[in-house]
């Protein structure tokens, strides 16, 4: 099965086979699908949603929140996560999502804006899993900025430079960049050696 079908079978797994929670998954796929999503694609989605299963934590909460958290994303728009976390309610209130796990998953797409620790183990490992690739070997991780760069293709060098530098800045000054110990293990020190390298190049 190519990548699309796999992830269809996950999605009914979670969702059942319903004509709306059906349409739902193929709106999302195309959403994230689209060429100008260079990192911001399925392939994104796809490593979360691994990155959870081997915590032990994709939940139908997780594994929702993995799918509409960048579903609205437009490079340097400051409102995406906003856009996707209402689109997100709207969409799963229709589906018959009880509305205690719609609020939980809007929580959560809400504090990918500037990843703080929402304090229990199943909202934190969802923040980690969507900064993994911070913690990937650094042939992975030059491509993922790659394709960052390219999503940013219409901001000039300097000010792209003075944009990555202030959240590579950001993101090296936390205590910890993982909050949960899986994570923190398994990706923290190879996350802060491939920020400071980046930094240092830009």
């Amino acid at each position: 099965m190519n990548q699309r079908s796999i992830m269809h079978v996950e999605w009914e797994t979670h969702m059942g086979k319903g004509l709306l929670a059906i349409n739902l998954f193929n709106t999302l796929f195309t959403a994230y699908d689209k060429t100008t999503r260079h990192y911001h694609g399925i392939p994104h989605i796809s490593a979360i949603l691994h990155d959870l299963k081997a915590a032990n934590q994709l939940t139908k909460a997780n594994y929702l929140a993995a799918w509409f958290h960048d579903a609205i994303y437009t490079p340097g728009m400051h409102n995406n996560e906003e856009k996707s976390a209402d689109w997100a309610q709207e969409a799963l209130n229709r589906v018959g999502i009880n509305a205690p796990i719609i609020d939980t998953i809007y929580t959560r797409i809400i504090a990918t804006k500037d990843h703080k620790a929402l304090g229990d183990i199943e909202s934190d490992s969802f923040l980690d899993a969507d900064m993994a690739i911070l913690g990937t070997p650094p042939d992975i991780y030059a491509r993922y900025t790659a394709n960052v760069r390219k999503e940013f293709a219409f901001v000039p060098d300097e000010l792209f430079a003075k944009g990555r530098g202030d959240f590579i800045r950001t993101t090296l000054d936390m205590a910890r960049i993982f909050h949960t110990e899986y994570f923190y293990d398994r990706y923290e020190t190879q996350a802060r050696q491939n920020l400071e390298a980046e930094l240092q190049n830009l």
